[in-house]
């Protein structure tokens, strides 16, 4: 069984505050280890689920995020940008038996810690027919394509409500509370 692992870093544990998650800031390198070790997490609970290969594709920002030397070192890392498929990259090859968001939140326009649609703030809301979408959401929309289930979506409180709407199937797991957009 083949896992692809989508890893963002707004939903890690952790991350409330945007410098948390903005390369080059101090508060993002102290971040980028628990990321790691939330993406570590998750790797550990499929290969102990049997799963025989886990790609984690790297999906925030600048898509070098996750410390390398700290990954579980039976996964295989993808990371760098610019991919075809951005955060669900590696899903097109169609041997990917499930895929998990990992570290992801709600969408622009929603309550959320750091909620947003791809551009922080440049982007006020995004819909599919009439239903306002996250990342999350667009991305399953992506991966169905491939007929590639979700099967586990990590994040706040509000991102794990979320997923309950575009993947009612996949397991959740919130890693904090939602309090306001900067508090959890």
């Amino acid at each position: 069984m083949k896992i692809l692992i989508s890893a963002d870093m707004e939903g890690a544990t952790g991350v409330t505050w945007p410098a948390d998650c903005l390369p080059g800031t101090p508060q993002w390198e102290r971040h980028r280890v628990m990321f790691t070790s939330d993406v570590n997490a998750a790797i550990a609970g499929f290969f102990d689920g049997g799963a025989d290969e886990v790609l984690v594709n790297e999906a925030h920002m600048t898509m070098r995020n996750l410390l390398l030397e700290q990954l579980d070192d039976r996964a295989t890392m993808l990371t760098g940008r610019h991919k075809a498929l951005s955060m669900v990259e590696g899903v097109q090859h169609g041997d990917a038996d499930g895929i998990a968001f990992v570290g992801y939140h709600t969408g622009a326009g929603d309550e959320g810690v750091l909620a947003h649609t791809y551009l922080g703030n440049s982007i006020t809301g995004v819909f599919v027919d009439g239903v306002r979408a996250s990342e999350g959401l667009l991305n399953a929309l992506v991966v169905a394509e491939y007929g590639t289930p979700v099967v586990l979506v990590t994040g706040d409180d509000r991102a794990c409500a979320d997923a309950r709407g575009y993947a009612p199937d996949a397991r959740t797991v919130a890693v904090k509370d939602y309090v306001s957009r900067y508090a959890a």
